[in-house]
């Protein structure tokens, strides 16, 4: 008797076909969905849903549209869980034909294995191969948290991010934010970028400002440049990546240390503001400004300038340290002290 009734809990009581469904609580309609066939049964309080379209709402306005094979409707706990949904950002409904937002205008796509809403929280939560394209950028996780405007996301479950074809950002957890595009990560991120490597505690690339603002201990490799600080700035259509913060940069033996650089990922010239010191072989200048050629293996330092090699002092308004001979050259109003084994050519202009 006990199996029998068990058996008939799970029975439905009505079969439908073409039907509509909607969770509306005092007044308020947060979702409709139309289904081709359904299955009721009273006595669970369920209904199985089957090749569904739905809209769900915000403040009566239509926001998002959910297309899926199958959903099922909790009406005692007032949850829906949506089976394989494909979700996108709705613009208007006209005549009961939801019109979409295209992505390079604020829209998003999305698709999972698995959709929850519930009355008590109005959250979605998206689990299972999430993948979620909006303009530029495709973002994949394994569980995805949001509203249904998709105004602030939360992405986590090793989530990856590719940002205009060429970006790729890594970390614990994303914060997608729908009011500058951005995506802002946190508890250690790395972007990569064509040669490019930058690792931070902290991220957020910020679509409308085409960069990537990174900061905590930061590092970065390009070829033979490495470079560590408290803050990068990526400018990807610049092709450019400014560092602050206790910079150091080294390259090709060169040893520079100061308040910003900025290299060009184009030419690989640095160029240093700051209190500066630059470091190479037995050479050591500091100043207030620097400038590093890959063209001339030439390293210009300004403002204040006091350089040192093998006893040496100079001090004047230009250093110029030539890395193919190992020289140092002094522009401008310059004073130097020299030691019996002269090993530095001056030049007083």
């Amino acid at each position: 008797m006990k199996q029998k009734l068990t058996e008939q809990n799970t029975q439905p009581d009505i079969i439908l076909k073409g039907s509509t469904f909607s969770e509306t609580v005092d007044g308020i309609k947060y979702w409709e969905i139309r289904s081709v066939s359904s299955n009721l049964n009273k006595e669970k309080g369920s209904a199985h849903l089957e090749s569904i379209n739905g809209i769900f709402f915000n403040n009566d306005k239509p926001v998002l549209g959910v297309a899926a094979p199958s959903a099922d409707w909790d009406l005692n706990k007032k949850e829906i869980l949506i089976n394989s949904p494909v979700g996108k950002s709705v613009l208007k409904l006209d005549k009961n034909k939801i019109i979409y937002k295209e992505l390079n205008n604020g829209g998003f796509v999305f698709v999972a294995q698995k959709m929850k809403w519930g009355l008590s929280d109005k959250k979605l939560v998206c689990s299972g191969g999430v993948i979620l394209k909006k303009e530029k950028s495709v973002a994949k996780g394994d569980l995805f948290e949001s509203d249904v405007l998709l105004g602030q996301s939360v992405l986590s479950g090793n989530p990856e991010a590719l940002v205009n074809d060429n970006i790729k950002i890594v970390s614990d957890k994303f914060i997608l934010k729908s009011a500058d595009n951005s995506i802002n990560v946190s508890n250690g991120v790395k972007l990569t970028s064509g040669n490019l490597i930058i690792y931070a505690d902290n991220g957020k690339y910020i679509e409308k400002q085409k960069q990537a603002n990174l900061w905590g201990n930061v590092s970065s490799v390009y070829q033979d440049i490495t470079a560590a600080g408290k803050q990068i700035i990526y400018k990807p259509d610049e092709q450019s990546v400014s560092l602050s913060g206790e910079a150091k940069v080294i390259k090709s033996g060169v040893v520079l240390k100061g308040d910003i650089f900025e290299f060009s990922l184009k030419s690989k010239n640095v160029s240093g503001h700051g209190s500066i010191s630059a470091v190479y072989k037995d050479i050591y200048a500091t100043g207030g400004a620097l400038f590093y050629s890959e063209k001339d293996k030439t390293i210009l330092v300004s403002k204040n300038v006091k350089s040192e090699k093998d006893g040496n002092v100079l001090t004047g308004e230009n250093v110029i340290i030539d890395l193919n001979t190992g020289r140092v050259n002094l522009k401008g109003k310059s004073r130097a002290v020299i030691t019996e084994n002269q090993l530095a050519t001056i030049e007083v202009k």
